[in-house]
């Protein structure tokens, strides 16, 4: 295809964002990128991991509070980057401390428009970040891996590096 295709499939519409979504979109397609945005609602699984294999990148949500969740790690599966925004960047990489951070393409929701219009445009950090995302979700979270930290909790205390006070965490307007 010659245009960049964007997948979002949104659970519930209102609270990912949709409508602003749609408006980055179609004002980034207002300046002359050649950009088709598929949504899908309702539909089957299986659908949605077709369309993942046939996109360029996917837009998650706008209001998210982790960097990774439910479709945004089916589109690193898929090897495809995907945009996730959201207010609690820093809180997230502060509570992560050294343990490996999610890769995607976040933004505030604010800035939609420019993460959509760095991945449309930008096809060798678009591929490059699926990549990263792919590996990290098949590296971090794989079955293999997460047995051992598991068994890692069952044989004694975790490592400082797992542990963090909930007290110093001040990002407080999640809906999480």
């Amino acid at each position: 295809h010659t245009s960049v295709r964007i997948l979002h499939s949104p659970s519930d519409p209102t609270l990912k964002g949709s409508d602003r979504i749609r408006e980055a979109v179609e004002q980034l397609a207002a300046e002359g990128l050649a950009l088709e945005l598929v949504e899908l609602r309702g539909v089957a699984n299986d659908v949605v991991l077709r369309e993942l294999a046939n996109c360029d990148f996917a837009i998650d949500q706008l209001y998210s509070d982790a960097p990774m969740v439910g479709f945004a790690t089916e589109a690193a599966v898929a090897s495809r980057p995907a945009v996730v925004g959201g207010y609690a960047w820093a809180a997230n990489r502060s509570a992560f401390g050294t343990i490996p951070f999610p890769p995607v393409e976040e933004c505030t929701p604010e800035g939609i428009v420019d993460a959509v219009r760095r991945l449309a445009t930008d096809a060798e950090h678009r591929e490059a970040l699926g990549r990263e995302a792919s590996a990290f979700v098949h590296d971090q979270w794989s079955r293999t891996n997460i047995a051992r930290r598991m068994l890692r909790l069952m044989e004694g205390p975790p490592p400082d590096e797992w542990l963090f006070d909930p007290r110093s965490l001040r990002y407080v307007e999640g809906c999480g």
